[in-house]
This record gives C-alpha cells, structure tokens and sequence, in this order.
C-alpha cells in the first residue's frame, strides 16, 4: 500500500474510474444480451460483483481514511475471498 497521500488518492481514483467503465458495460451487456441463459449468466455476474464491489468500497474507504489495519483485515477476510467466488459462480456456464 503505498504510504503518499496523494499517491493513494490517485490509486483510488484509478479504482474508481475503472469501476465506472465497468458499470457502463454491464449496463450495455443487460441491453445487448436477450437469451434466457445469457441473461441468467449476466444476472449471477452482476450479483457477484455487486458483492465484491461493496466490500471494496469499503476497502477503499479505510485506505483513504489512513486506517492500514482496518485495511488490511478487511482485505484479507472479506475481499480476498469475494473475489476467489467469483469465477466459481460462473464455471457452470
């Protein structure tokens, strides 16, 4: 974790830009997708990520509040593993 200031501010902000790049294509995906399949596929990527991204808001937050501990334990217990369940919803499709 970097220890500048404005350092983490920019990796933050970095963060958030790509999850608003993300946001936009999931949004054009849910118009562009039309199969019962596809669209269950969509929804069970949009759960989880929806998971995820809540636990790293979260993460972000203590990181811009200067809260390392915090940080770290967040990390390690609930963000790490939101993330390693990600792909497994989706190995059945």
């Amino acid at each position: 974790m970097p220890s500048d200031e404005s350092a983490i501010k920019q990796e933050i902000s970095k963060v958030q830009a790509d999850n608003n790049s993300q946001a936009k294509i999931l949004a054009g995906l849910s118009k562009s997708v039309v199969s019962v399949k596809g669209k269950a596929f969509l929804q069970s990527l949009m759960d989880t990520q929806s998971i995820y991204a809540g636990h790293e808001r979260s993460y972000l937050g203590l990181v811009a509040a200067g809260d390392k501990t915090a940080a770290k334990d967040l990390l390690l217990n609930s963000l790490a593993p939101s993330q390693k369940t990600r792909p497994a919803s989706w190995r059945n499709w």
